[in-house]
């Protein structure tokens, strides 16, 4: 190829993707010459040699410029709110393992003291409670049973389930939207001052906490609160398995100590970490100001907390018929001692394989060696049998291999950024799926398989803690993290290789991803493994060790498959995750000559490209954007070595939308964004040509509609049928139905260059002249043609008004008196 033919972005005249101001372009890619297929903009040409855009083969649309908001509604509003949807108290996270509530009978007064202070029953008269305790004490369980409670006595505003496994639960950002959702779900009043803001602050949810905190909580509720108003309970479980939970409670803390939120309380559960405790101070009598009482679950009176415990196991153990079952029942109390964990896993241990009962509980109950002072011993004694059961102890000899590969398998399932399937798990690691189906069995104890999502996911944080603490699991079983992660970084990028130009074979750019046919099944093509592989490169790569190997593999992925990994992300819909992934390389050195700026433009073209509706029609991500990017990557990462540009100029249409019924009329507004098509049902739609989506069907006409016009400034549309109606384009409401007085059919209608007088023609052979502002006839009727009138027009200075009828002629008229200026005009003979 003659590479000066290529396109030079910085010779473009006409803007490029960074001007916001550009019209539509469009598209044409069904030229084939030989190896080359050329794709057709409106005033550019692009061409791409034979390695890219074999498969496009019909016209599309191109967008620039900002996206059009429409009008929504307030159920639009709150609907559309980013939240995290699996960490309600009740969801159904898929997981087919329900969180629990404490067995019936146990922690009793803890839940009564706290559904108390809930409710103003108790004494306590602080805004705020925070359980605090140590892994495995029950506090999610407690959280769930005054959930609950709550939920019966009607005091229950909103939850948030905080689960370091579920990253939607893990996301601090999510906190505060998904709780101003909920209560918007409950209170009407909360919706409507909520969706006024939201209108005014469309961004609000990019912004810091302690900004969402005001905008999507204090505000709304301030204005909807009252002396009499019932109360309102917001619970938020597990903060420690929350990231960056502290920017959250730098926020809500003081706004709950002010009392900014009057009626809306909160209930807090959490590990006792330092960068928690901080905010959420406990000390008797409380500080002056605070408005936060609190609990520590580790100071409860052991006696009570083994009571509970015991009733846990005999529950448990019912079904089981353990020979002198109290003897063994109170031995593992004393085992668990506070920690309600240590008996869930016992029991799972235990219950795993009945036929072996009395053996795991001689196991458990009769370690060798010195005890331990450590308050974990106990527990982790438990962990280490566990796994020593599974994959050291297996029924079948291991080979030092086969060991080594269910380590790999159990370290993966810790460490992984979700949970994944064990089909996914086979893939990271390359080993067969049953072996890994077989390691999650023999360790069922400490993990499941969700029934539903078919994701592996651990019972407790707890085990999480246990195997990445080199003095508490050991160096034979501990997760060496920067070992670990540095391995999986390698195997994604491995994976990531599989990436090609149109993966899932898009027949045509010119159709939406979502209208193509079949794309279901044209997604299987980027398989689990595979998206996994890009949506958590950068977090592996991120806590790696950066050797030559992995830092040539990241410049390899750079220049050969960083086109084709957003091609992907954006057909799978995760386009959003992909700056914050390209981040994550600014963590490690890479050997990439001005990589900081590389990066910079790379998350240039990132964040426009998630600004407009190009993703919605992912070819267009070569088409649209990146033929005509200005910045340094595309030439930094050689990316031309691989997708060629020309510039050539040529005439092609911009769109093709199907619809239900055949289309009778057309009008463009004045401003070529908007098409208006009158169809055969009588319904009118209105098309918006810079997002290529359907953004109003308007519905009254019974019978199919003759004939359609904007009025020159675009806000209101005439339509014409058996009446004549006029509406309003940017709410879509029917403005008013002018139009009685013809006695037939209306076939034509239009509006004068100024836009307050509309004129109609009937099949009763008359024409009328309307006033727009009140819907009132100007003149009297138009009277002369001897048949029906197809067609009217205004002149340019709106003084005359010019027919044609079936009658075969054509007739002048004077707009302001209504009378013929010249005799017909004769001529036609059809």
């Amino acid at each position: 190829m003659d590479n000066s033919k290529l396109l030079n972005p910085s010779q473009l005249e006409d803007g490029s993707p960074g001007d916001r101001n550009l019209q539509a372009r469009n598209s044409n890619i069904s030229n084939f010459q030989g190896n080359t297929i050329y794709a057709v903009g409106h005033d550019q040409h692009n061409h791409y040699g034979p390695q890219i855009f074999q498969n496009f083969q019909q016209n599309a649309p191109i967008y620039y410029g900002p996206q059009i908001v429409q009008n929504i509604s307030q159920n639009d509003f709150i609907r559309n709110m980013p939240r995290a949807k699996t960490a309600l108290y009740d969801a159904d996270d898929g997981k087919g393992q329900a969180r629990k509530a404490c067995t019936e009978g146990t922690r009793t007064e803890i839940i009564s003291e706290i559904v108390n202070w809930a409710s103003g029953k108790s004494t306590i008269k602080t805004v705020g409670y925070w359980i605090c305790g140590m892994a495995g004490t029950g506090k999610s369980t407690i959280a769930m049973s005054v959930c609950i409670e709550l939920e019966e006595q009607n005091l229950l505003g909103a939850t948030f389930f905080c689960s370091r496994q579920i990253p939607e639960c893990r996301d601090h950002r999510l906190i505060i939207p998904t709780i101003a959702y909920q209560l918007a779900h409950h209170l009407q009043v909360f919706a409507e001052e909520l969706t006024e803001i939201l209108r005014k602050e469309p961004e609000v949810f990019s912004k810091p906490p302690s900004i969402q905190l005001n905008l999507l909580l204090v505000k709304p509720w301030k204005k909807i609160s009252s002396a009499n108003m019932q109360t309102a309970v917001v619970v938020i479980d597990a903060l420690d398995e929350c990231e960056d939970i502290s920017s959250v409670l730098s926020a809500l803390i003081p706004a709950i100590n002010k009392q900014s939120m009057p009626g809306l309380k909160f209930f807090f559960t959490s590990r006792p970490q330092g960068h928690i405790q901080r905010h959420l101070r406990i000390n008797r009598p409380l500080p002056q100001g605070s408005q936060v009482e609190g609990m520590f679950l580790h100071d409860v009176e052991e006696e009570l907390v083994k009571a509970d415990i015991s009733k846990f196991i005999k529950e448990e153990f019912e079904e089981l018929m353990i020979p002198e079952e109290d003897i063994y029942i109170n031995k593992l109390v004393e085992k668990s001692g506070k920690l309600f964990i240590y008996a869930a896993t016992m029991v799972r241990y235990i219950k795993s394989y009945p036929e072996y009962v009395e053996d795991r509980l001689s196991e458990i109950l009769e370690p060798t060696g010195a005890p331990q002072e450590n308050q974990t011993w106990n527990l982790d004694y438990l962990y280490s049998t566990v796994i020593e059961v599974a994959i050291s102890r297996n029924p079948r000899e291991l080979s030092s291999k086969e060991f080594e590969e269910c380590l790999k398998i159990l370290h993966t399932i810790v460490i992984v950024g979700r949970p994944v399937s064990c089909s996914v798990i086979s893939g990271l690691l390359g080993l067969k799926v049953r072996n890994v189906e077989g390691t999650v069995t023999q360790l069922q104890s400490v993990m499941y398989i969700g029934q539903t999502d078919k994701l592996v996911y651990t019972f407790h944080a707890s085990f999480i803690d246990y195997i990445l603490t080199q003095s508490r699991a050991g160096s034979v079983y501990v997760c060496k993290l920067l070992e670990h992660h540095t391995m999986l970084s390698r195997r994604c990028f491995n994976i990531l290789t599989k990436l090609k130009f149109n993966i899932c074979d898009l027949p045509s750019s010119f159709l939406a991803d979502k209208d193509v046919p079949g794309i279901k099944e044209k997604l299987q093509r980027i398989d689990d493994t595979l998206r996994y592989a890009c949506n958590y490169w950068g977090y592996h790569l991120g806590q790696s060790n950066m050797d030559a190997e992995l830092d040539s593999q990241v410049i390899r992925f750079l220049k050969e498959k960083l086109m084709f990994w957003i091609e992907a992300m954006n057909l799978i819909r995760d386009l959003d995750n992909c700056s914050e992934i390209i981040l994550c390389l600014e963590k490690v050195p890479i050997g990439l000559e001005n990589s900081r700026k590389v990066m910079w433009d790379i998350q240039n073209f990132l964040t426009y490209t998630g600004s407009t509706d190009v993703k919605e029609m992912t070819p267009h991500l070569y088409l649209s954007l990146l033929s005509f990017w200005p910045y340094d990557f595309i030439g930094k990462l050689e990316l031309r070595n691989t997708i060629k540009f020309e510039k050539r100029v040529r005439q092609q249409s911009v769109g093709y939308w199907k619809m239900n019924s055949a289309i009778c009329c057309i009008d463009f507004s004045s401003d070529g964004k908007m098409l208006a098509l009158g169809l055969e049902d009588g319904t009118i739609g209105i098309l918006n040509l810079l997002t290529a989506k359907y953004i109003q069907e308007l519905q009254g006409h019974a019978g199919h509609v003759n004939s359609v016009a904007f009025s020159p400034d675009g806000t209101k549309l005439a339509s014409c049928s058996e009446t004549l109606r006029l509406w309003d384009v940017t709410t879509g409401t029917h403005i008013a139905e002018l139009l009685q007085d013809h006695t037939e059919w209306v076939y034509s209608v239009t509006f004068s260059p100024d836009g307050t007088k509309l004129a109609s023609g009937s099949a009763d052979n008359t024409l009328r002249l309307w006033d727009v502002a009140t819907g009132t006839q100007i003149t009297e009727p138009l009277q002369g043609h001897t048949d029906q009138v197809n067609s009217v027009a205004f002149s340019p200075d709106g003084t005359k008004l010019v027919s044609g009828s079936k009658d075969k002629t054509l007739r002048l008229w004077d707009a302001a008196t209504g009378t013929q200026i010249t005799e017909p005009l004769q001529g036609h003979t059809n």
